[in-house]
């Protein structure tokens, strides 16, 4: 996930810039337990508001499922994405298709890449 060259090689601006995204990602991890703790502890169900329990606790949602992610999404990271779709297609042993962007920001994929979009909309119905 982060470059160990930019640790031991890099400018100190790069290894700045390293430090700041593991610092965001374990704040945001460690919001999101918070939001799940609170939301079970006042009587919620965990799959209302995680998605992969959503799925998992679905099992009548379509055969086919379409994840759709871009490695320049900076709200639903590329390798979280790819490792969800993963899992779940090992997990739920059904047909599993991923369309894959790679410049088009968060739910932008449509405006970016509309014949690519469609096209894995049209597979997946």
């Amino acid at each position: 996930m982060y470059c160990r060259k930019e640790l031991e090689w890099g400018t100190f601006i790069d290894r700045i810039r390293v430090l700041a995204r593991k610092t965001v990602d374990l704040s945001s991890a460690v919001m999101e337990m918070m939001i799940q703790w609170v939301h079970i502890s006042t009587g919620g169900r965990i799959s209302d508001i995680n998605t992969y329990y959503y799925v998992i606790d679905h099992p009548q949602l379509p055969h086919r499922l379409t994840f759709i992610y871009s490695k320049a999404d900076v709200m639903c990271r590329e390798a979280p994405s790819r490792a969800f779709h993963q899992h779940l297609s090992d997990k739920r042993n059904k047909e599993m298709d991923a369309i894959h962007f790679s410049e088009s920001p968060h739910v932008q994929h449509f405006m970016v890449y509309p014949v690519r979009y469609i096209e894995g909309i049209e597979r997946m119905l």
